[in-house]
């Protein structure tokens, strides 16, 4: 897995930060779903956490929020998890510990790390993009889960329904394009 983290990284942040989701379909406003072209001519599938909405869903660009977002390449049979973190205060990027360990169901998903890839330092929020690169196997295994819990470090975040509906909905366009081609 090591070659395709730094590229496969850049490749999110570009994604997440400087791209517009391109023929966006949502079955959860916040997270739109978007199969994007990228540059191994395959195709990666996002869910792209929309801040806008986000905060227009809570009231207002104070309030806090997390949430996890994801750009999966299963020609590559990876994907990242995008989990972003806005609060009052930066809370990834001061740790030293960068593992996370995600708890699907009871079972653990571990030997997993973090990097920052993005963060903003807003008058009314601090948001951070932490990247979690992961298999597409391990993928699955986070939108079949009924409960879903990420620790990054000491922050731990237990994603709704909505949330995990929105991941559930990538794999199954993922499985769904898959059978198409076998």
């Amino acid at each position: 897995m090591k070659p395709f983290i730094r590229p496969l990284l850049l490749i999110v942040v570009a994604l997440v930060v400087l791209v517009p989701s391109a023929a966006a379909q949502s079955t959860y406003p916040s997270l739109p779903f978007a199969r994007e072209s990228n540059d191994e001519n395959t195709t990666d599938y996002v869910l792209k956490p929309e801040v806008e909405e986000i905060q227009k869903r809570l009231g207002g660009p104070d309030k806090p929020y997390r949430i996890v977002g994801v750009v999966a390449r299963p020609s590559s049979r990876l994907a990242v998890l995008l989990f972003v973190n806005s609060q009052k205060a930066f809370q990834l990027e001061t740790q030293a510990d960068k593992a996370v360990v995600i708890t699907v169901d009871n079972s653990n998903i571990s030997n997993l790390t973090y990097e920052v890839a993005a963060k903003d330092d807003h008058a009314d929020y601090k948001l951070e993009i932490g990247n979690i690169l992961m298999s597409l196997d391990d993928l699955r295994k986070v939108a079949k889960g009924k409960t879903v819990s990420v620790k990054l470090g000491a922050v731990i975040h237990q994603l709704d329904s909505d949330n995990l509906s929105a991941l559930r909905y990538l794999m199954s366009e993922i499985e769904k394009d898959e059978k198409k081609v076998n």
